[in-house]
């Protein structure tokens, strides 16, 4: 990805700048695309159905709703962060500001794209999105996590929506690799 900025948080940054400035209005079933770097992922065999639309004031609002009697695997917005390099960074701090008409319950992973899989770590505390804009801070200490590569091609920043019958919107989101 193109960009003029700097660090090693900076596609990521110009991605959710790309994010701010999207209107979009479309349905889906497993898979939509936001922009270049931003999508929403679904279990192809839940047969969820989804639609993705923006306004001002937000960055994208999505519902999904899953098919009578057939359990779905996952649900995820996906934040392709690029070759993001951690051996000088102490912290991975993600703010987010979202809303939901019913609570919706979301935990937030930092992945690890490697050539024979991935990791997945996730933040500590669950994020919960309500009736109200609510705001949610969080972050991964490196220094105390031996479990989470350095060095690596590929990451990713996700949100798994932990239900399949649901509508959310994420009005803002900042990630920050200090």
């Amino acid at each position: 990805m193109n960009n003029l900025l700097l660090g090693v948080d900076a596609e990521a940054r110009a991605i959710l700048q790309q994010l701010h400035a999207l209107k979009i209005k479309s349905d889906f079933s497993s898979h939509g695309d936001l922009c270049n770097g931003a999508f929403i992922n679904t279990d192809p065999g839940a047969g969820l159905k989804g639609k993705l639309s923006s306004k001002d004031g937000e960055m994208f609002s999505l519902r999904l709703r899953a098919k009578p009697g057939i359990r779905s695997g996952w649900q995820a917005f996906h934040l392709q962060l690029g070759n993001v390099n951690l051996l000088d960074s102490g912290v991975i701090c993600v703010m987010l500001k979202t809303l939901a008409p019913v609570s919706v319950a979301t935990k937030v992973c930092f992945r690890t794209l490697k050539h024979d899989g991935f990791v997945d770590t996730f933040f500590p505390k669950t994020l919960v999105s309500f009736g109200q804009p609510s705001v949610h801070l969080d972050m991964l200490d490196l220094d105390s996590r031996s479990d989470i590569p350095l060095d690596a091609a590929n990451r990713e920043l996700i949100l798994f929506f932990q239900s399949p019958n649901m509508e959310f919107t994420l009005q803002d989101m900042r990630v920050a690799i200090l």
